[in-house]
């Protein structure tokens, strides 16, 4: 189907319903679901790339909670750094929002196998908590954060003590709703 423009004189009050009115009213929402040249594109809460999210004022307020898991490529986009270190400071994940904004619970678990294990959270570069675990179990971390589209917020960790180490796992970010990705389909050359 090809998409037809309509003039906004063809639908005014008092104008003649035509066949070619008629069957561009029909074709035009097959041509908008094919992608049809000079169609509108459905995007936004019908269908959006990941990069558009924001850029398209798809913003999800959220609160922090722990009834959602965000996923990493609807709204977040997750870097993986380092998991283990011996005395130095690693970056393990780093996380840019794109599609959220008001609170969301990041969490993150570490352990020492041997010294004591930090674990540091940031946002934007600025230091919002540091956790310590001088224990061989695993402990969970929790920090709500407040969020815009663009902040950007890092787990580092680091050992310390003679011979120790720092093994960071189960980095996650949760909140009261979130972006579902669904399995929309298009080709890349779209995009």
């Amino acid at each position: 189907m090809a998409w037809t423009t309509i003039a906004n004189s063809a639908v005014a009050a008092g104008a003649a319903a035509t066949t070619a009115l008629f069957t561009a009213l029909r074709d035009n929402p097959i041509a908008i679901a094919l992608g049809q040249a000079s169609s509108p594109r459905i995007y936004g809460l019908a269908v959006s790339p990941d990069t558009k999210i924001a850029a398209d004022g798809l913003v999800l307020t959220v609160s922090a909670a722990n009834t959602y898991t965000l996923q990493a490529d609807a709204g977040i986009t997750r870097v993986i750094g380092t998991w283990t270190t011996v005395l130095s400071t690693v970056t393990a994940v780093t996380l840019t929002n794109r599609g959220y904004t008001g609170s969301i619970r990041f969490r993150c678990s570490h352990t020492a196998p041997a010294g004591t294990s930090w674990l540091l959270v940031y946002k934007n570069g600025g230091l919002v908590n540091t956790f310590s675990n001088s224990g061989t179990s695993i402990v969970e971390r929790t920090q709500d954060i407040s969020v815009v589209p663009g902040d950007i917020v890092r787990w580092d960790h680091y050992s310390s003590g003679a011979g120790s180490s720092s093994v960071i796992s189960a980095a996650s970010e949760t909140a009261n709703d979130a972006y579902l990705r669904l399995g929309a389909l298009t080709r890349r050359s779209d995009l």
